[in-house]
């Protein structure tokens, strides 16, 4: 469902599976307690993403607000074609930057003072 890990200073949220209301209070179980000032960089891995519904992008807007709130920069990487559609769809790429691939998007991070 979801793995967070430290990368040389950048936290990677690494999601899995498919983001659905059933399965969100397992995922807020591990994210709820993270205090986001502790890092400056935030990547959200969505390779391992299959679908998310409405409930599912909800949380991953709160997600981002809970980073961007303490001052975080966040980037999301390697969504499918599928999950990448409905990030569009709800316009999320105004408002954070999305990476064809982990590589990339910690890249970009390594970059960003």
């Amino acid at each position: 469902m979801i793995t967070i890990e430290d990368v040389d200073g950048i936290l990677e949220i690494k999601l899995l599976d498919e983001i659905v209301a059933s399965k969100l209070e397992s995922i807020r179980e591990k994210t709820d307690p993270l205090d986001f000032s502790h890092h400056s960089h935030y990547l959200i891995n969505l390779e391992g993403v299959s679908f998310f519904d409405s409930s599912g992008l909800g949380y991953l807007v709160i997600l981002i607000k809970r980073i961007k709130s303490a001052h975080g920069t966040v980037v999301l990487s390697a969504p499918t074609p599928l999950v990448l559609k409905f990030l569009r769809m709800i316009k999320i790429d105004k408002y954070v930057s999305i990476f064809g691939s982990r590589e990339e998007a910690l890249s970009k991070l390594r970059t960003t003072v």
